[in-house]
């Protein structure tokens, strides 16, 4: 997650121990991706904190963003899309290629953009973290890529954005799975997103979902105010939980056909039971 990001790469920068003279290098972009670090009442900290190169904090921040060799299993997260009877449309602003890995079954878009983890958990990238974290550079840039920020006028007449106002008409419904637009309590990053789904559903008010554990009442009300749609949706919950208990649900229903008491254990204990035992 960005906000879980700072202390991870403040660490690889103290570890390198390579530190500029110049104060004040941090730019907006690195500021995001810093986060709560930035703000260290530890003065060492906050001095080394401000000598930090902008590019080197991308670099880092780049690599954390995509799985490493540590992953011994598909994510149910993405392994539940496969239970989709109809191909669907998986719309990701993660930009760490997890879904068309998993859901190439599916029409996948990247609206951000997405990163190579094979090169983002190479050497060769190590060696252009050590370089950024050694000289005032920036590291190779990734077509179309966009890291936490907010988005740039015009992104929605990119090809993603496209492809997709072809298929809209064609959707039964819409799930915004832990996706805010970048809504922080006072404005949207993803502005421009926000607006073309506002756009897009004027006319055709199908219904949407919201999936998230900590604000899909908020999101939700936004949604039914901004889009005037009353057919709006929130399920309080963490999607990878609930992906799992439906996985397990359908898996009892295929060993276990004539259990007479299957029909109690549904979805809802599953997933409590999930949660309790991951607490």
């Amino acid at each position: 997650m960005t906000h879980e990001q700072g202390r991870t790469i403040f660490n690889r920068y103290f570890e390198f121990g390579v530190f500029s003279i110049n104060e004040g290098l941090l730019d907006e972009g690195a500021k995001r991706l810093l986060g709560s670090m930035q703000y260290s009442e530890d003065q060492i900290t906050s001095e080394l904190v401000n000598r930090l190169n902008p590019g080197a904090v991308r670099a880092i921040a780049m690599q954390l963003m995509t799985p490493g060799s540590n992953i011994v299993r598909t994510p149910y997260q993405y392994i539940v899309f496969k239970l989709a009877k109809e191909k669907s449309v998986v719309f990701s602003l993660n930009v760490d290629s997890l879904v068309i890995k998993y859901c190439d079954s599916h029409y996948v878009f990247y609206p951000h953009g997405k990163l190579n983890p094979a090169l983002m958990q190479s050497s060769s990238w190590n060696e252009i973290i050590d370089i950024c974290l050694n000289y005032p550079l920036e590291p190779p840039k990734i077509s179309n890529l966009l890291l936490p920020q907010k988005e740039p006028d015009g992104i929605t007449n990119g090809r993603q954005y496209r492809a997709c106002k072809r298929l809209f008409p064609y959707m039964k419904y819409i799930v915004l799975i832990g996706y805010s637009f970048g809504f922080d309590g006072n404005e949207l990053d993803d502005w421009e997103t926000f607006d073309f789904f506002k756009n897009l559903l004027k006319s055709d008010k199908k219904p949407i979902i919201v999936i998230d554990p900590f604000r899909s009442k908020e999101i939700a009300e936004m949604l039914r105010e901004e889009f005037k749609n009353k057919k709006v949706y929130e399920i309080s919950a963490y999607w990878e939980y609930l992906s799992q208990a439906k996985i397990i649900f359908e898996q009892k229903k295929i060993l276990f056909p004539h259990d007479k008491n299957l029909s109690k254990q549904n979805i809802y204990h599953i997933y409590s039971d999930l949660i309790d035992n991951n607490a």
